[in-house]
């Protein structure tokens, strides 16, 4: 019986396994089996629609199409969930559209660290809640930021993208530009690489408008790498919006070319038989005048909506404005200058081949032209044309200086001291507008390759090209009005009669001699600093042999120094009866010399001292 009992005791487990035993049973409350369930509640925004989201990880050999591991969409709740099979305990996973290239990413477009799971200890259905940033083949989208509005945007509107990649809708809602704490953006997918664009307020008549209030070109944007971006732009206007008053921009060129007109066409019709000079200035100031009011014009959209073509008609004064500037300076010293130096027909080229290049757009049929010129189609060749142009201004600059210098050096005696001055100013403006071009071009160019980044500072750039154009003709307005002699013609009342003879002197030297008086005393002829004999002779009805005979015998004097000492006489008068100490460089122009050595020279043969002197001297009598 003994034997037995030993033998039973020996079949029963020993006292540490009974232990471990125990051990488990206590633990087994706690690890008991639970539910893993995992839910996505939110997704990229252009995520494909009817596409499946699938689950992949270390509890199916990261298989990333497994059809057992696909989540199930609610469209109660817009969200994708999985109930992971009970014995899936701690794991890793990831999500994927079902293949290595379209795996979850960051939101920097990078495929995301496998994400990890580790079971509790104590057993309870977990639900693991998710966001996927991005998708790894469509994590290139292009937020568009608005980095400013107008200040008249009102309160309640709704912003919009329109693109030619949705049809141009207007009020489109997938493009509605989102308010996030003050942050105004829209996102576009990955998947357009290139597109045209603009803003609206739902509506065409309140599409985003120009720096000035005007019409405005599309934006484009092209896409530059595989990475998600971000551009800021800028919406300077609404076209329903813009108050359609005069700009200060357009006030200020329209005062300029005016004001030019109204003293050239007045000299221009009291004076037909004018200098040449006069009528190519008067042509000059008038092209400018028209194409700036085509330029103001052409910035509005109602006006472009119905007659497009006026926005390429201003171009045309691009090839021209230098051309006429070369022109006009050439008739105001071609006697100066060497004869051979003379209008050349390639002057007019490089207009006559722009008009060329223009033509067959100016033709267009409106909408055809209206979209070609929204779209920037043409820009490229519109920016090559303005670079030639510039260049060719810039030789035009030139072939002007040298034709001044050579006047400056070798017509001193000739050239009025005035005429030289305002070529010279003349000649800077010029220089000035090269570049002020120069520089809207360079950022002109930079802003079309960056999408429009730099648009006001080129509506700026450019507008001030076009103020500085109308320069020129504010500088000779003010010298006209100081120097009438520069727009007025050679003075001729009668035709030249035949030779008189010499016998017939006693009988006419009276008439002759009142009327000469009568055109120093009264008329003041002698402040024309271009005066000759022959006009002279011309105005009082005789030849240059009788008025020499007359001047000589009446006068003592030779016709120069005649006109001379009444030159000196009005000098003096001047400065006698001048309320402010006078400059007697410009003075002696208003009188009529040509330059201050002819002035000086005359001065000391009349009074016998230099201008200086001889003022001292009264002052000390």
């Amino acid at each position: 019986m003994k034997m037995k009992k030993l033998k039973l005791l020996k079949k029963l487990p020993s006292l540490a396994l009974v232990r471990l035993v125990l051990f488990i049973l206590i633990l087994l409350p706690f690890q008991g089996i639970s539910q893993v369930v995992l839910k996505v509640d939110e997704v990229p925004k252009f995520t494909p629609n009817g596409e499946s989201i699938f689950v992949t990880g270390t509890f199916n050999n990261w298989q990333v199409a497994d059809s057992s591991f696909m989540l199930a969409f609610d469209s109660t709740s817009s969200t994708w969930e999985i109930s992971l099979p009970k014995e899936i305990r701690s794991f890793e996973y990831n999500f994927s559209r079902g293949s290595n290239l379209s795996m979850e990413a960051n939101a920097l477009g990078e495929v995301e660290d496998k994400r990890v799971y580790i079971a509790p200890l104590e057993a309870s259905d977990t639900v693991l809640v998710h966001k996927i940033e991005k998708w790894s083949d469509l994590a290139s989208d292009v937020t568009i930021r608005l980095k400013s509005i107008p200040l008249n945007t009102p309160s309640e509107a709704k912003i919009f993208l329109a693109a030619d990649f949705n049809d141009w809708n207007i009020a489109d809602s997938t493009y509605l530009v989102t308010n996030k704490n003050g942050v105004f953006e829209v996102v576009i997918p990955a998947q357009i690489d290139s597109f045209h664009y603009k803003f609206t307020r739902g509506s065409w008549s309140s599409v985003e408008g120009g720096y000035s209030g005007g019409f405005r070109p599309n934006r484009f944007y092209s896409k530059k790498s595989d990475k998600p971006e971000t551009i800021a732009v800028i919406i300077s206007s609404w076209e329903d919006l813009s108050e359609n008053v005069l700009s200060l921009y357009s006030f200020i060129g329209l005062v300029f070319s005016t004001v030019g007109l109204l003293i050239l066409s007045m000299l221009f019709s009291i004076d037909r038989g004018g200098q040449t000079y006069v009528q190519t200035l008067f042509i000059l100031i008038l092209l400018y005048t028209f194409a700036f009011i085509i330029k103001v014009m052409s910035d509005d959209a109602e006006l472009f909506s119905v007659i497009p073509h006026v926005y390429l008609l201003p171009d045309l004064l691009w090839f021209s404005y230098g051309p006429l500037y070369l022109f006009f300076v050439y008739q105001m010293i071609k006697r100066e200058i060497d004869q051979e130096v003379k209008p050349k027909w390639y002057w007019w080229s490089g207009g006559i081949i722009h008009f060329c290049l223009l033509l067959p757009l100016l033709i267009k049929p409106t909408e055809e032209l209206k979209s070609s010129i929204i779209n920037q189609e043409y820009s490229d060749q519109i920016y090559l044309i303005s670079f030639v142009s510039l260049l060719f201004n810039v030789l035009i600059w030139l072939k002007t200086y040298h034709l001044i210098q050579k006047a400056s050096r070798y017509g001193a005696e000739a050239l009025p001291i005035f005429r030289i001055k305002l070529l010279k100013r003349l000649q800077w403006i010029f220089l000035a507008i090269l570049v002020v071009w120069s520089f809207s071009f360079l950022i002109g160019i930079f802003d079309f390759y960056s999408e429009n980044m730099l648009l006001p500072y080129v509506d700026v750039s450019i507008k001030m090209t076009w103020l500085m154009l109308g320069l020129p003709s504010v500088f000779i307005t003010y010298y006209a009005l100081k120097y009438p002699s520069l727009l007025k013609r050679k003075i001729g009342i009668l035709k030249t009669p035949k030779e008189a003879s010499p016998t017939s002197f006693s009988n006419d030297i009276l008439k002759f001699k009142y009327t000469l008086e009568h055109l120093i005393k009264d008329e003041k002829i002698y402040l024309n600093p271009t005066l000759t004999m022959k006009e002279v002779a011309t105005m009082i009805g005789t030849n240059t042999h009788t008025l020499s005979h007359l001047i000589n015998e009446s006068y003592k004097k030779n016709f120069n120094d005649y006109i001379n000492s009444h030159r000196i006489k009005e000098f003096i008068h001047r400065v006698s009866n001048a309320e402010e100490e006078s400059n007697f460089s410009e003075l002696s122009v208003e009188v009529g010399f040509n330059s201050k050595s002819t002035f000086n020279r005359a001065f000391k043969k009349v009074t016998g001292f230099t201008p200086r002197a001889y003022f001292k001297q009264t002052v000390e009598n």
